[in-house]
């Protein structure tokens, strides 16, 4: 039978296979590589972010050594790896870098809640180990760190982060370095050089893989990061670009797109889902779980989506407050002392059926143990997805605030159509030049309120000079403020 090949120069991709291809890995720019783990506390509604610390030098120095010293052996002389021996300018830059990384953690600092994490204890302990390495910078400042969330407020970062600006400067960068790369290449093939062919790299181990990914990201990084700090889940989720120098301007023209669609993608979803003034008379009476089916219906999208979840039990991380989640401080300690008080006979004979010493027996039953749910997240796209979900789960309400237009977290049954933000002009917040606004609108359609005012400010005048007494100034003050709502 001949063999049959198959040919896709006319396939046509559906609606849901474009949607996945854009969110999709490609073949130099990984969205998926960072391995966060995220803790949803169903008691407060917090979203509880442990980001990777894996793609940092401390955590990669072993490998790092290991490739220096194979390069070594192969080359019959001593490879010094890049953070030792430096030279003048080398040193210069990881100053610079330093200070770098102090100005991006005190700006992200102000904006989100961030626990240092064990980024920050792991460096300590390294460079107390290894006193002759200089402090490297960290490649990704959100490494490591942990950052809680109140449920909402992600998606709502994400969709108004402004992500055009530092694309816009970033590509205008990267232009300037290709053609000054295009100036070199022209001025080789001028004096007859010939181009060098791309080296190939031979993959013996998944120890290579890291490393190699490891620089590439240290290079990478970089280009994107001003792209990346401009919203909290892009920082978590940072891409790596595994190519050469000459095609970072393609690839983070790509990374900058995936973004922008994702951002409209949300917006989408807030306004479709939660807006109060999205034909209403259409869906008024559906939930946002319901909306979002229908959502789902009308892009041809599966009813269905994934998220990677890890469930755990552990003695030292609560996820909630009652049983099987968490308890109370007191309780657990009272169920520990309970537990050590018991019949050591019974614990005996425990420890001997399962060969354990009693003592063991006695502590392994004396620990409580939590059921920990947490979800893996390595991509901006399955971040937002998490949190959206978690939202309808949770039946989260959002409005879109009548002043400035954006949407905001509802707030137990607290009814109100202005949200925080602080207008940058006259740095009082949406809800206060709200309450502003309506009173000033509430005075042009009431005759009365002028009136009262008018008359207030005067007899309040005269009861500072004494021509009225107080007494008689708060009987009109009752029954004028009665007259003025009537």
């Amino acid at each position: 039978m001949a063999k049959i090949i198959e040919d896709y120069s006319e396939y046509r991709q559906s609606e849901y296979e474009r949607y996945k291809a854009i969110r999709s890995d490609q073949k130099t720019l990984k969205y998926n590589y960072y391995f966060n783990r995220v803790l949803y506390d169903r008691d407060e509604h917090i979203l509880s972010i442990k980001t990777d610390h894996y793609k940092e030098f401390v955590s990669v120095y072993d490998l790092l050594e290991d490739k220096a010293k194979e390069l070594s052996e192969k080359r019959g002389k001593t490879v010094l790896p890049d953070y030792l021996g430096q030279d003048e300018e080398s040193e210069e830059f990881r100053q610079e870098d330093l200070r770098t990384n102090e100005s991006v953690w005190e700006n992200l600092n102000k904006k989100y809640q961030i626990d240092p994490g064990e980024i920050e204890y792991m460096q300590e302990m390294f460079y107390k180990e290894h006193p002759e390495i200089p402090q490297q910078p960290l490649i990704n400042l959100l490494s490591g760190r942990i950052i809680d969330l109140r449920l909402g407020e992600g998606i709502l970062d994400f969709v108004y982060a402004d992500f055009e600006s530092p694309l816009k400067k970033t590509l205008e960068g990267l232009s300037v370095f290709l053609y000054l790369q295009e100036i070199g290449e022209n001025y080789r093939n001028k004096q007859g050089i010939q181009k060098q062919a791309p080296a190939v790299s031979k993959v013996l181990n998944k120890d290579q893989i890291l490393t190699e990914n490891y620089h590439a990201f240290l290079d990478s990084f970089q280009y994107v990061s001003q792209i990346a700090y401009a919203a909290l889940y892009s920082a978590i989720c940072p891409p790596l670009i595994k190519n050469s120098e000459s095609q970072y301007f393609k690839e983070t023209e790509a990374y900058g797109k995936y973004l922008m669609e994702l951002q409209k993608e949300y917006r989408e979803l807030l306004e479709f889902c939660y807006d109060e003034d999205y034909f209403p008379e259409v869906m008024g009476e559906l939930t946002p779980s319901e909306r979002y089916a229908v959502y789902r219906i009308l892009h041809n999208y599966p009813s269905w989506t994934e998220r990677t979840e890890m469930f755990s039990l552990s003695h030292l991380q609560m996820s909630g407050s009652q049983m099987p989640y968490g308890m109370e401080k007191k309780e657990e300690q009272d169920r520990f002392v309970r537990y050590i008080r018991r019949n050591k006979t019974e614990f005996e004979k425990f420890a001997k059926k399962h060969h354990i010493s009693p003592v063991q027996a006695q502590i392994y039953m004396a620990k409580t143990y939590y059921i920990t749910v947490s979800y893996q997240i390595s991509s901006v796209a399955d971040m937002l997805q998490l949190e959206f979900t978690k939202m309808l789960e949770e039946n989260i309400r959002f409005r879109k605030c009548k002043r400035c237009g954006r949407y905001f977290i509802m707030k137990g049954n607290y009814n109100t159509n202005f949200c925080d933000r602080i207008d940058p002009e006259t740095g009082k917040t949406c809800k206060e030049l709200g309450a502003i606004d309506n009173f000033k609108k509430k005075i042009a359609d009431n005759a009365a309120i002028p009136l009262y005012q008018k008359y207030y400010k005067r007899y309040a005048a005269r009861v500072k000079v004494r021509q009225i007494k107080e007494a008689d100034f708060k009987r009109w003050k009752n029954e004028a403020v009665f007259r003025r709502d009537e």
